[in-house]
């Protein structure tokens, strides 16, 4: 009896370490951009990043906000004119380190990988672009094997040692045709999407809404006109921006920043949380004017 239940430790033990590796490393293939986000918001002293294509504004606009916190974010992106799109002049002022890998000898910087904290790895087949995000089948993996993140640790550095400091110029025509079409496809729709939120905010004016419009464009300016709709969204039901209850008030809805993504155009920009959180939020003030 005393064996069988030295045995029965020593198994139980086994399925427990067996279980903390199998924690160590994650494949996933949806959603990658809000574990990104999650990764950023936990991050305390360091995130590096080496990405070919880097376009996803809202995900800049956190490593912006790291930044400024005291974070040391390292960013290195690929010399391809698409990430022209990002505009990291605030991120470099709030002391982000953004550089530029010039190809060299035919020699293109396809990384696509992170490292938060010295702990934990993400990496795979995913640009942090908006077409990688809602066009492409994509996966990474997220690890915290210590020799994984050690040797991807050391990749880094290499890269590190041969990087420019970002200057636009620096940014030149590549042949990538299709991921330039993807992405131009969806500045132009976020574009899009930024005027129709600009044109409300205006409209508002003209009505004479006591909306804190500094602070929507700037947040708007800080994650992105998609970017800056989810985050507003993801305050849930109950917590309403006090703009949308103006809207409410001057019986036009229509301003809103929920009725303009629920517009087919923009819809397939947000998942379906997002979603349905704007048409609650619509159908909530609705049943209240009854």
């Amino acid at each position: 009896m005393r064996y069988d239940s030295i045995a029965a430790t020593l198994a139980a033990t086994l399925r427990t370490e067996l279980q903390k590796q199998n924690d160590m490393i994650k494949a996933t293939f949806k959603n990658i951009s809000k574990q990104i986000e999650e990764l950023i918001l936990k991050s305390k002293e360091t995130i590096c990043i080496s990405v070919a294509w880097f376009t996803n504004k809202e995900i800049l606009g956190l490593l912006t906000e790291k930044a400024k916190s005291g974070l040391t974010v390292k960013i290195i992106v690929s010399d391809d004119v698409i990430n022209k799109r990002l505009k990291p002049t605030d991120f470099i002022s709030a002391n982000g380190q953004f550089y530029i890998l010039q190809t060299d000898s035919s020699r293109f910087l396809h990384n696509k990988f992170a490292i938060f904290d010295n702990e934990t790895l993400v990496s795979g087949s995913y640009n942090w672009t908006y077409s990688a995000e809602y066009k492409n089948h994509e996966s990474i993996i997220i690890s915290n094997d210590s020799n994984l993140v050690k040797q991807f640790k050391i990749r880094f550095d290499k890269l590190f040692e041969i990087v420019a400091k970002y200057e636009i110029e620096l940014l030149v025509n590549k042949e990538n045709a299709g991921a330039d079409l993807a992405e131009k496809e969806f500045e132009n729709l976020e574009k899009e999407l930024e005027n129709r939120f600009f044109d409300a905010l205006k409209e508002s004016k003209k009505l004479h809404a006591k909306i804190n419009y500094d602070f929507v464009y700037s947040f708007i300016k800080s994650y992105g006109a998609i970017g800056a709709s989810k985050r507003l969204m993801l305050t849930g039901t109950d917590k309403i921006q006090s703009g949308f209850i103006k809207m409410w008030e001057l019986n036009r809805m229509d301003l809103t920043f929920e009725n303009i993504i629920i517009d087919k155009k923009f819809k397939f920009l947000f998942d379906d949380k997002v979603i349905d959180i704007a048409n609650k939020r619509l159908e909530k003030f609705k049943k209240s004017s009854r």
